[in-house]
This record gives structure tokens, sequence and C-alpha cells, in this order.
């Protein structure tokens, strides 16, 4: 009995020291275990100290004092990508009244080195290792997380203190479990693997056999996604570990293989299934290249310190993912509806890699949540992505749908189109046959009518001398201004039909401008004297002297002005202005302002069209037939200007246009005055010309007019076949030849004299009464030198016989001046 008291009070004195040793080990925070199914994720009862130089032993760390461990106030117990050891240490009761077996599970596989150290009762310290730099066979537990296993009494504090040193982001989530507890949380984590990787394989599966049946490419590249995806959260899950055990190169590196072939899977995918070769080409160009840069990063991953790798790898996702998701928004935007899962995937996947990117950085909390959103975004990318895919098909067979109604509808209308263009057809064969019809009657009509217009005018031209009298030279005036009325109309009437063909070419020859202006006033001096007005000339000092441009049709459509202005002018004058503006380059401003009788606005429009004045009264009045306005516009429009007008009734009107300045260079105007050196100079009287004429009138104007130029040496020919044998046995120094003869026309005649080699330089001048478009290219592609459209003006003779015998010339003046 009294061996038993002693024995209660030696039990009692220890519970009594046990008590006192518990309270002096539990200083710092404590987990208390009170539930048998006990499961808590740790953070604040753990302290750290640094170890920045990576020296100490566990003997080190069990002097240093309590004060020395720091305590997170933060959810997760985490420090990112750090070069130094972190010493852990947590304090454990157990609480329950039965003795309890606990796990320490440190559930983040990517840490290099783990240690376990527990000291025991005796001062016994276990040793235990973990971590993914070591194999299995020398970790205590071959599994992908790292355990320790302890065993606490009731009432009993232990102390468990755990080394870490790792390259990969220093991420702590530590786990306290009873074995119930353990099976819960094992239990939990197999679950969403087990789902994850479920869900991720069947996608794989299904779009496989997609592929093997539709067979398109985009099902293979979105395969390879899923396996690399699976290949990347399974190195982050640690499962490279436990399925390759003896290769420390794919527990260490397969991660960064993994995650670059994933970058540049996701990249082909994108371009493939969001189309931007053909939709967005300069950013598909962008993608090619910068599916270079994953190679290049997993190049620096194996060679660079593994820290800097695995920042690396990190910015490499992260940035690869958000490259990506502003293409297929914008795409969802513009209304690929296919694009709509896509998005919602691809956001996902976005989310869950910035979330978990940056908690391994240290920069946003909750890291302990990080396994769970990537494999959380990773599979509702791949279930959308494989909706997208679906969807795209679904595109496809209703744009196949209607594309084949689409097509159906065009062949439809192609029937119809092909019965409008046979009818068509039929028109244009009619209208053809009537323009070759109208063609015809103009050429024929211009032909008839200028050839006795000829014989008129050059008669007239041929009796005009100073010794007629004021009323005979009033006859010749009057019979000359209305045989030019009649031959204006006829020009303005081809003209008109030229430029509503669209075959009038512009000439660009040099020509004095000024020299222009001055013979326009000359040329209605007389007519404005007559009617009492005046004409004046104000000709800016900024305009050149020479340019460039087409002198005939630029006097056509001043001399329409002109003669405008001057016939509804009753009291006043004329007023020609020419001067320079600026409108993006210089250009040269023409106007033609007289004090008429004026046009009401609402009429101004209606006087540009053909046959067409401001009223019919007008017509009456002032005679004309209302194609000259309309001429000149267009003839404006083809030169790079507008005709414009303003006008007000009774107040008069101005006509102005402008023009682009083209200043003729020094060479031309050179040239130009050599020619009228030569006008002055030039003695016509030892050539000889033959005239090949077959109408009598129209030899004795052309016989005439070269007299009066001096010309002594004049022979005929009625036709092509006389001049052909006049010139086998004769020499002339120029030929005047008609076109339309009989027995051989001026064509054939031509080609004729072209194959004799001494005549194969002789000049040939058509002088021709057919004036229609394409009338001159066809007598220069005979083979003849110029072109003369009848009725023939001395002056225009004159020139011709310059041009083509301008090497004769020079000859004679030159030999003339050195006499």
């Amino acid at each position: 009995m009294y061996g038993l008291f002693l024995l209660a009070r030696l039990i009692l004195l220890c519970m009594i020291f046990g008590c006192a040793a518990t309270l002096a080990r539990a200083d710092g925070p404590v987990v208390e275990i009170q539930d048998k199914d006990f499961s808590q994720r740790l953070v604040s009862a753990v302290g750290f100290i640094e170890d920045p130089d990576a020296k100490w032993t566990i003997q080190d760390v069990l002097k240093q004092p309590e004060s020395a461990y720091g305590y997170t106030a933060r959810d997760t117990l985490q420090f990112g990508y750090s070069q130094s050891v972190y010493w852990l240490r947590i304090d454990i009761r157990n609480r329950l009244l039965h003795s309890s077996a606990l796990t320490l599970q440190v559930r983040y596989p990517l840490l290099d080195f783990v240690d376990f150290y527990h000291v025991d009762q005796d001062g016994v310290i276990n040793h235990q290792m973990a971590g993914d730099h070591r194999s299995l066979e020398q970790r205590e537990y071959p599994v992908k997380d790292y355990l320790y296993r302890l065993h606490l009494n009731p009432g009993e504090i232990q102390t468990v203190y755990i080394r870490v040193q790792s390259t990969s982001s220093l991420s702590l989530p530590i786990y306290l479990s009873t074995e119930t507890g353990l099976v819960a949380l094992n239990n939990k984590s197999e679950w969403v693997d087990g789902a994850y990787y479920g869900i991720a394989l069947s996608m794989m599966v299904y779009n496989l056999l997609l592929m093997l049946v539709v067979r398109e490419r985009i099902y293979l590249e979105y395969v390879v996604c899923v396996v690399f995806q699976i290949g990347f959260i399974a190195s982050l899950n640690g499962y490279a570990g436990v399925l390759f055990p003896q290769n420390s190169f794919i527990t260490d590196k397969g991660i960064y293989f993994c995650s670059t072939a994933m970058a540049v899977a996701f990249i082909q995918f994108t371009r493939t299934f969001l189309q931007t070769k053909e939709l967005l080409p300069r950013l598909d160009r962008f993608y090619r290249y910068y599916m270079l840069v994953p190679a290049l990063a997993l190049l620096a991953e194996m060679l660079v310190h593994p820290t800097i790798a695995a920042k690396i790898n990190v910015m490499l996702v992260m940035v690869t993912v958000i490259l990506l998701f502003p293409v297929a928004l914008f795409q969802y935007i513009k209304g690929y509806r296919a694009a709509s899962y896509f998005v919602f995937g691809q956001g996902m996947f976005l989310s869950s890699v910035m979330f978990t990117s940056l908690s391994s950085l240290n920069l946003v909390p909750f890291y302990f949540l990080a396994p769970m959103a990537i494999k959380l975004g990773s599979a509702a990318e791949l279930m959308l992505f494989s909706m997208s895919l679906a969807g795209r098909i679904s595109e496809l067979k209703k744009s196949h749908f209607e594309i084949q109604r689409e097509q159906e509808v065009a062949l439809a209308e192609t029937k119809a189109s092909e019965r409008y263009v046979e009818e068509i057809s039929e028109v244009n064969k009619v209208l053809e046959q009537a323009l070759q019809v109208r063609s015809k009657f103009l050429a024929n009509m211009s032909h008839e009518i200028r050839t006795p217009m000829n014989g008129i005018l050059g008669m007239l031209e041929l009796i005009d001398n100073p010794e007629l009298d004021s009323v005979q030279r009033n006859y010749i005036d009057i019979a000359r201004r209305s045989g030019k009325t009649l031959l204006a109309l006829i020009n303005e009437i081809l003209d008109l039909s030229k430029i509503e063909s669209g075959k009038l070419v512009l000439e660009q020859n040099a020509f004095s401008l000024r020299e222009l202006i001055q013979d326009l006033s000359s040329l209605y001096s007389q007519q404005v004297k007559n009617k009492h007005l005046t004409i004046r000339v104000m000709v800016d000092s900024s305009v050149p002297d020479y340019i460039v441009g087409d002198r005939t049709r630029l006097w056509q459509v001043l001399t329409n002005l002109i003669s405008n202005a001057i016939k509804f002018t009753r009291r006043g004058g004329v007023i020609i202005k020419l001067d320079t503006v600026y409108e993006g380059g210089q250009r040269l401003r023409f106007a033609v302002v007289d004090t008429g009788i004026g046009i009401a606005n609402s009429e101004q429009e209606s006087i540009f069209e053909s046959f067409q004045q401001a009223d019919g009264t007008t017509t009456r009045e002032y005679g004309g037939t209302g194609l000259g306005l309309s001429i000149s516009r267009k003839l404006v429009t083809l030169m790079g200007g507008v005709l414009r007008l303003a006008s007000e009734p009774g107040e008069g009107s101005e006509f102005s246009f402008t023009l682009p300045c083209c200043i003729a260079d020094d060479a031309d105007v050179a040239k130009i005055e050599e020619e009228e050196r030569q006008q002055n100079d030039v003695d016509f009287s030892s050539y000889r010309v033959l005239i090949v004429e077959d109408n009598e009138v129209n030899q004795k104007v052309a016989q005439g007019i070269l007299s009066k130029l001096g010309v002594q040496h004049i022979y005929l020919a009625s036709n092509g076949l006389e001049a052909l044998q006049y010139l086998r046995g004769a020499m002339v120094d120029i030929v005047f030849m008609d076109v339309q003869m009989p027995v051989m026309d001026g064509f054939d005649a031509t080609r004729q004299i072209r194959k004799f080699d001494k005549l194969a330089h002789l000049p040939i001048v058509a002088m021709t009464a057919n004036a229609m478009d394409g009338d001159r290219k066809r007598c220069l592609d005979a083979g003849m030198n110029d072109y003369l459209s009848k009725p023939i003006k001395l002056e225009l003779v004159r020139q011709s016989m310059l041009r083509n015998l301008v090497d004769v010339v020079n000859i004679d003046v030159d030999s003339a001046a050195n006499s």
C-alpha cells in the first residue's frame, strides 16, 4: 500500500514537471490538435528564419531564441524566388485524450530540397529528406508531396523544424492532419486531379477521333495543345518525379519544355482557329515571328541559373496568353460567332495563369489556391475550346449551306446575265452599226462640204489684195466670214463627236502664250469696233512667255468665249484677263469678262449643255447652235481645269478657268524663235512642188497659195497614178497629196512612192477634206510626213513647208548668210 502511494506521488511529480516543460516550450504559437479529423493549413503558426548564406545546421537553429523567428500575418506562407535557405519551426500540442498519429505535408512538389528535423523528448534528432532534386529512393515516402509523420501523446508538445531551399518559387502550402483528416484531404485532392485529367484526356481523345473523321489540321493542333497542357500541369503538380523517378532531367527541366511547347502550340492553334492569315495578315506575321521567342526562352532556361530560368518560364507563359487574348476578343467583337467560346476559354486560362504567375512572384496572396486555379482554368479552356471547334463545324455547315444557296442564286443570276448579255450584245451590234453609219455620214459630209469650202475660202484669200476698193473688200469679208462660220459649225460637230467617243487627243507643244493673247485681241479688234465696243487685254507680269500645251484647243476655247462675249454685249466691252494662281501648284487663270446681258442663276448650268442657250428668245435674237460652250467646258476638263461662270442678269458675265502651268524649257523656246526667224528669211522660189489633186478648183486654190508664197515651179497630177508616173522621170522637193482620188488614192500612191530608194525621204503632205478622228494617223501610217485638213490656209501651208523642208531651208539660209 505504501508502495502504491509512492508510485502515485512519482507520477504526479512527472506530470508537474511535464507541464512545466510544456509551458516552457510554448512561448510561440502552438498548433492545437483538438479533433480526431483535424486537418489544417498552417500559416501564422509557422515561425521562419532566413539563412542567406545557406550555412546553418540544425544545431545552429536550435540555439536561436524564440525572438529570432518571424511570423506572417498573410494567408499564405510565400517567399517568392530566393536563393536563401529558410528554416521553419512548428510547435504542435495534442489536446486529445489519446495519442495521435499526425502527418506534416508540404504540398508544393517543385521545391528542390526539403529536410524535416524532429527533436524528441530524449534529445534525439530525427532527420528525413525530401524534394524534387532527391530521388524517390532517398525519400521516406515515394509520393509527389513531401510528408513527415510523428506521434504525440495526450497533452504532449513537439517541435518540427523544416529546412527549405529551391530555385523555384518558395511557396509553402503546409498541412497538418490526423490520419482521418489526411484521408479526407487526399481524397479531395485526388478528386480534383481525377476530374481535371479525366476532362483533359476526354477532350484529347474526342478531338483526335474528330480529326480522323473530318481530316482537318486544326483538330490535330488542338490535341497537341491538350498533350502539352497536361504535361505542364502534371509537371507543376509533381507527377513528373513519380512517373520518371530515375530521370532527374525530366523532373527538373520537364516543366520548361512543356510550357514552351504549350505556348507554341497555343499560338499555332489560335492562328488557325481565328484565321489570322486571311483576316489579319500583319498580326499573323507577328505571331509567326513570335513563335521563335519560346524556342529562345527554352534555350536560355537550359543555360542560365535555375532561379532566373523559373522567372523566364513564368513570364513566357503569362506574356503568350496575354498576346493571344486580344485578337480572340477582337474577332468576337467583329462578329465571328465561333470565337465566343474561344474568348471565354482563353479568358479563364488567362485569369488562372495571371493569378498563378503573380502569386509565384509573391505579388498577390492566396497562392495555396494556385494549383486549384490553374487546373480549373485549364479544364475550362480545354472544354470551351472544344465547344469552339464544335461551333466552328456548325459555322462551316451553315457557311457551306449559304455558299450552296448563293451558288444556286449565282447560277440563276448567271443564266439571266447570259441572256441579258446576249440581248445587250445584239443591241450593241445595232448601236455599233448605227455609230459606223454616223461616222461614215459625218466623214462623207465633212469631206463633201470641206471640198467646195476649200475652193470658196481659197479663192477669197487669193483675190484679196490691197488694190480692191472698200466695197469689194467688204463683199470679200462677208463671204469669208460666212464661209468660216460654216466651217466652224462643221468643226464643232466633229469635235463634239470626238469628245463624246473619248478619241480626242491633246497635243503637247511649246508656244508663246502672250502672242496667243495678242493674236486673239487683233482677231476681234475690227468686230468690236464695228459694234462700238472696246476690247482690252490684261496679262499679269507673273505669266510666263512660253508654255507647253495644246495651242489649238486653248485657242478654240478662248475664241468661243470671246465670240459669245461680243455677241451678247451691246454696250461697254470685253476684257481678256490672264494671271497665275496657286492651287496645289502654279496654275494659269484665264478669264473673259463682258458687260453684256448676263445670265440668270437658274439658267447658268443649262447653257453648258449641247445645243442649249439661255432661252429660246436668245437663240432667235443672237443666233448660234449652242455647241460652243458645251465643247469649251469639255475641252477645259480634258486640259485639267474647270470652266466656271459668274453672272447676274444685266450685270455682264465672267467665264474663267485655270490650267496647269507647264513652262517651256529653253530648248523649245529657242526652236520656236528659230522657226520665226526662218519664216521671215526663207525664199521658196526655187523649190519644185507637185500638187496631186483631182478637183480642179482645189488645184487652182493650191496653186494660188503656193504662188503667193513665192513658189515658181508648180506641177499638177490628177490622181496617185499620174503622180507616180511623173516622179519616176522627174524630181520635186515636196508633194501635196489629196487622199480621196479616182484611179489611185493618196494612201496607195504614197506606199508606192516609198518603194523607190530615191523617193524614200521625199516630203509628202496630206492635203485632204478628211478631218475625222483617225484620219491624221492613217495618213502618217501610210508614209506621209504631215497632214493638212481642207480648207487649206496660206499660213498653214507655209508652216508645213518650213517643217518638212527644214534641212534644205537651213542650207539655203546659211548660204545666204555666208554670202
